[in-house]
């Protein structure tokens, strides 16, 4: 305690945390004894190279849940072994050793890699060169420490005002929204970000329009029921991520989504869809808010209720779909549906061809067949590609095995991964 409190050069502390396990009652006293003490600890969570990848996220959640730590908290997955994580944890302390010229530069950095130009954003260390900037250019949102506060809010809306703080979980100050300073850049961006898509009207001339530039949409949707559809559907957007963008939409009931990232996220598919019926002049923006990134391709959260599906129609769905196409840069959207979607075979008609995956057995094989009268009967032309999954749904879920099948598919329809 007497260092806690008596050293001048410490700037954070870290707490090493197992993964593999549920918090101990020793590692939540340790915890909840260094933020008594007023340092908001950053978890390392260790032994990474114990664990299967699929689970690191289910664990990461666990280790959060077990410590209660404040939101905005970094938890960073580390192995000694093979040293994943390590570059995030330098990344991690030099924020927090930077001075504010260093914090600033690095930042401005990330912020031009990940916006893509869609915002444009300027960096003051000087107060004069701030004002005189204010001067000649509208400011929608300023970012600063809260010791700079007074030189500002007198002439600033406080609604334009975030406050940089070095404690986590504080949500305001006296009325002004504040963002976690040494979170990661990432996670401060899309806030940023969501933000700005929410109180920022943007000149269409940001949007980038990809005018006739061909996306080609995938839908993988079975009549067949516990056939891995969502695993296959990972599968192929982690393969086809290889050679270009991909983006998954899962638009199902029940996802069982948090088994593969863990945690809950800020936004969601419900809260791009409702933006996109109400402002669809910032949605750009709104998107890279919701976007999360897995095994190299991107991915909209689903809905946590699988309720509001239903009263979605088919031409919503289209025009969201249109609109994504519209604003970005994906080759390709694939489309993880089910039944709830109402009228499916319009949202399919929409699609380049379609993945079934199906199961050998005489039901799920007589209802694969109906399905596929139903499309011949509506004068639907699109391809439909069969994928068994008995040998991979067996009592043992066989991640090998549908590697090989998504492999033997994007060989055969070589377009999917073709620059062309």
């Amino acid at each position: 305690e007497r260092y806690l409190h008596g050293s001048k050069r410490l700037k954070a502390v870290f707490l090493l945390i197992d993964i593999r396990h549920e918090p101990s009652a020793n590692d939540k006293r340790m915890y909840e004894w260094i933020v008594y003490n007023g340092y908001d600890p950053i978890i390392i969570a260790t032994k990474l190279d114990k664990i299967n990848r699929s689970q690191v996220q289910k664990h990461l959640k666990m280790v959060r849940t077990g410590l209660s730590v404040k939101p905005g908290t970094a938890v960073l997955p580390f192995s000694a072994l093979t040293k994943q994580g390590r570059e995030e944890i330098w990344e991690q302390m030099d924020a927090i050793l930077e001075d504010d010229k260093e914090y600033l530069s690095s930042f401005l950095g990330y912020f031009e890699n990940y916006n893509e130009s869609a915002l444009k954003i300027a960096g003051f260390s000087e107060k004069e060169s701030f004002f005189k900037y204010a001067n000649q250019e509208k400011i929608d949102l300023i970012l600063t420490k809260e010791e700079l506060l007074g030189d500002i809010e007198n002439d600033v809306d406080n609604e334009k005002i975030v406050l940089l703080t070095e404690e986590a979980g504080i949500e305001s100050i006296n009325g002004i929204k504040t963002l976690y300073r040494f979170q990661h850049m990432k996670n401060m961006i899309r806030y940023i970000i969501n933000l700005c898509a929410e109180s920022v009207p943007i000149k269409n001339e940001i949007i980038r329009v990809t005018g006739e530039k061909k996306v080609q949409i995938i839908g993988v949707y079975s009549p067949v029921k516990r056939c891995g559809k969502t695993a296959l559907s990972m599968e192929l957007a982690g393969n086809l991520a290889k050679n270009g963008k991909i983006l998954l939409i899962n638009m199902e009931e029940y996802s069982a989504w948090r088994r593969y990232d863990g945690e809950n996220k800020e936004y969601d598919l419900a809260d791009l869809l409702f933006f996109y019926m109400q402002n669809s002049w910032s949605f750009e923006l709104k998107l890279k808010a919701v976007l999360q990134n897995m095994s190299g391709f991107d991915y909209i959260p689903p809905m946590e209720n699988g309720d509001e599906l239903r009263n979605i129609t088919t031409e919503q769905w289209k025009g969201l779909i249109l609109e994504i196409c519209k604003v970005s840069d994906y080759k390709i959207i694939i489309l993880d549906l089910s039944d709830i979607i109402s009228n499916i075979l319009r949202l399919l008609d929409m699609c380049d061809f379609i993945i079934m995956p199906y199961m050998r057995d005489e039901i799920s094989m007589h209802k694969a067949a109906e399905f596929e009268k139903i499309l011949k009967k509506e004068d639907n032309k699109l391809e439909i590609y069969r994928i068994p999954m008995n040998d991979v749904m067996n009592e043992k879920y066989d991640k090998e095995c549908l590697q090989m099948k998504v492999h033997t598919l994007t060989e055969e329809r070589g377009l999917l991964i073709s620059n062309g």
